[in-house]
């Protein structure tokens, strides 16, 4: 596993850490939830993009 693919893996993690539920924030996500990120499920798609991205570029060098 090059250090490429573990990076985007870590990415990956993130974008689904994001989507958790936690009780203790302020905000509800747009799913209707009190998630980890306000802001999911939007910025759990940049994660994943990101990671795709990085995975991609990574996989052509």
């Amino acid at each position: 596993m090059t250090i490429v693919t573990l990076l985007a893996l870590l990415i990956a993690l993130a974008a689904v850490i994001t989507l958790l539920p936690r009780r203790a924030s302020l905000k509800k996500c747009i799913l209707g939830y009190k998630a980890v990120c306000s802001f999911a499920p939007i910025s759990t798609a940049l994660l994943l993009g990101i990671a795709g991205v990085v995975w991609l570029v990574g996989s052509l060098a």
